[in-house]
């Protein structure tokens, strides 16, 4: 999440923005390398 100010006429702060992203299909396909790359080492290191 990110915020930044909102200000008004007068340069004062009036409020804020905020930003959401969205990460969840992002956290999904680094867990799958990550257990694409064990099992990789594991059949490397069993030949």
């Amino acid at each position: 999440m990110r915020a930044a100010p909102l200000y008004d006429g007068r340069e004062e702060v009036a409020g804020a923005i905020e930003s959401i992203r969205d990460i969840t299909e992002q956290r999904r396909a680094k867990e799958v390398l990550k257990k694409e790359r064990i099992s990789t080492n594991t059949a490397l290191e069993l030949l």
